[in-house]
């Protein structure tokens, strides 16, 4: 006996129920990514176009180099690139600063935002004379 889908087997209505409990949940993403980078961005709101296009670019391309995997190698290798952008995605998750201020209920000032970019700024010049 073949393996028969779980959606093959539940009724019409328990799909759809599925189906749009998914949509639900999924629709407002967007607009919380995109309200958290503007809250990262702080004063520097005008940098939010670059943002978003370099989202896109990313997206094309890697549209782009997984549809041709996936063509020429077969759906296999859609596996093996979502294991190393999941890894990828844990690494720079982990390595992402977290703006939380001691008190761990509210997100750094915008005076606290600019020193981190400041210091940061700085480390990363220091560390280019070194090299």
């Amino acid at each position: 006996m073949g393996s028969v889908s779980l959606a093959a087997r539940l009724p019409l209505g328990a799909v759809l129920l599925l189906l749009g409990l998914g949509a639900a949940l999924l629709a407002p993403i967007g607009s919380l990514v995109d309200t958290g980078i503007l809250h990262l961005l702080g004063e520097d709101k005008e940098l939010y176009g670059r943002q978003r296009v370099f989202g896109a670019v990313g997206w094309a391309c890697s549209s782009y180099l997984v549809g041709w995997l996936i063509e020429d190698g077969g759906f296999y290798w859609m596996w093996i690139v979502f294991g190393i952008t999941l890894v990828l995605f844990m690494v720079l998750l982990a390595a992402s600063p977290v703006f939380v201020s001691d008190d761990g209920r509210r997100a750094l000032s915008a005076e606290q935002r600019v020193e981190f970019r400041r210091q940061a700024s700085f480390r990363a010049q220091a560390s280019s004379i070194d090299d």
